[in-house]
């Protein structure tokens, strides 16, 4: 392969070096110090790294150290550059890790070959450098804030996000957007009310890092010079047999949380206007259950007292029995107004509450007919919120209306009662009939086409902020529980 193709990183080394690679073909980068060193092996992916000691003594042993421990350039050649041609020195280097140990004074002839021979024989792991090179070419184009940090949680890459993020809210004085720093040094920095949460992500950290969890992550606030932002910081292991770092991905979520803070208040202005509605169409139903019984009820009672007047004036008997029929109809009349009216709004609901209210419902539906029925009402408070009582009067008129229809049961049992903790309202409705299959319900329609009122039940109790659970099957009857906190009610 052509040297031209190599990218081969000096730190800490002088113009001699550099020409000498120039010279062969080499693409050279130069760093002055081991934090420029880390970024550019994430940034450039070199392939070799020459490390002279005369230039960065210092932070040579501990930059060599991270080349040889850190997912993105563990299997990358290392030259180390030694001060003097002594024997401890050059074993020292190698026992750190260094491929090779050369001396000062330089032999150019020598470093050129050792360059060409590590390279050939480089076996850079292909989940080395390569596919670190590849990972930060696809985290580049991710619209989130993205780091890599080693075992100690040192960052040691950051994504162009990452560094955009940085530069518009004030750390564009940090150098290289923080690469070489400390993450969970910054986390357990925060003191005051930050400080909980800070030590929160550190702690998630630590434990992906260690092997203890999977993967973290948080949600949090951010206050920038622009404005509070909303953040999801997700956290998950680098390195599949052998955890050698982690990825830390911070997500702004600030238009998510703002829509679904929108779409919250729509939800509550709906069921606000949901409940206005119910509400409007109950005082409806009273204004006219009233209007039939006070107004066209009292008429029809009127017209009745005159035609027992008029019954004394006939004679002939063709008109006695056109009267009969009259008087029949009427009769009829004024029975079906006070069923309608009663439907509409029992009054026995307003002046003797919901037990009276469903027992006379039961007593009228099943006083005919062949079908037993079964009332309990106990551990409820005397006196509920009406927006309660007429929601669980029309679940049970509804339900009862079911069961005289299509249930074809021989026993039904309804039952009030305060719940398991007895500060909420739960109604039970059973039957043993035919039961249906839910599977063919499709929302509110029965198997024989007609409605069955469940989808009307069902958003009755999600309005007040209860539930409302169906059990059925073939063969199997039906139960009906609806359950609501009394406690919002009050």
């Amino acid at each position: 392969m052509p040297a031209g193709h190599h990218t081969v990183l000096l730190v800490g080394a002088g113009a001699d070096p550099r020409d000498l690679l120039v010279q062969q073909g080499y693409r050279v980068l130069l760093a002055s110090t081991s934090v420029q060193a880390r970024a550019m092996m994430v940034r450039d992916m070199p392939r070799l790294v020459v490390i002279d000691l005369a230039g960065i003594e210092q932070d040579g042993p501990g930059l060599l150290a991270w080349l040889k421990t850190t997912p993105v350039s563990v299997g990358i050649p290392v030259i180390l550059l030694a001060t003097t041609d002594r024997r401890d020195e050059r074993l020292t280097g190698l026992a750190a890790g260094a491929d090779e140990v050369l001396a000062h004074p330089l032999d150019g002839d020598e470093l050129c070959l050792r360059v060409r021979n590590l390279l050939r024989l480089s076996t850079a792991s292909p989940q080395g450098l390569s596919g670190v090179a590849q990972q930060v070419a696809i985290l580049n184009a991710v619209p989130a804030n993205i780091a890599l940090i080693d075992l100690q949680g040192v960052l040691v890459s950051v994504n162009e996000t990452w560094r955009r993020h940085a530069a518009l809210n004030g750390m564009a004085d940090e150098q290289d957007a923080g690469i070489g720093r400390n993450y969970l040094a910054v986390c357990d920095a925060p003191a005051g009310p930050e400080s909980v949460e800070s030590r929160q992500v550190g702690a998630g950290i630590r434990a992906v890092l260690e092997g203890r969890q999977d993967h973290f992550s948080i949600e949090y606030a951010c206050d920038k010079p622009a404005g509070r932002s909303w953040y999801l910081l997700s956290v998950a292991p680098l390195g599949e047999a052998e955890r050698v770092g982690a990825i830390v991905m911070h997500l702004d979520v600030t238009e998510q949380r703002r829509a679904a803070r929108k779409i919250r208040d729509l939800n509550a202005t709906l069921e606000k206007l949901s409940i206005q509605l119910l509400q409007a169409q109950e005082q409806e139903r009273i204004s006219l259950a009233r209007e039939l019984h006070d107004e066209l009820g009292q008429r029809l009672a009127l017209l009745k007292l005159n035609l027992h007047q008029l019954n004394r004036l006939l004679v002939l008997p063709q008109a006695r029995a056109l009267w009969a029929s009259i008087d029949a109809d009427v009769s009829t009349l004024i029975d079906q107004i006070r069923v309608i009216s009663v439907s509409l709004r029992p009054p026995v609901l307003d002046y003797l509450g919901l037990e009276s209210a469903i027992g006379q419902l039961l007593e009228h539906q099943f006083a005919s007919s062949t079908t037993t029925c079964g009332f309990d009402y106990a551990g409820v408070p005397a006196a509920l919120a009406p927006s309660v009582e007429i929601a669980v009067y029309r679940i049970v008129q509804e339900c009862i209306t079911n069961v005289v229809r299509h249930a074809q049961a021989s026993r039904v049992v309804v039952e009030v009662n305060g719940g398991e903790s007895g500060d909420e309202l739960e109604l039970i409705i059973r039957d043993n009939g035919k039961g249906f299959d839910r599977a063919t319900l499709a929302g509110s329609v029965l198997p024989d086409g007609s409605r069955s009122g469940l989808l009307g039940m069902k958003e009755r109790m999600a309005l007040l902020g209860g539930s409302l659970v169906i059990t059925t099957a073939p063969g199997q009857g039906t139960r009906i529980v609806a359950s609501l906190a009394l406690t919002k009610h009050e």
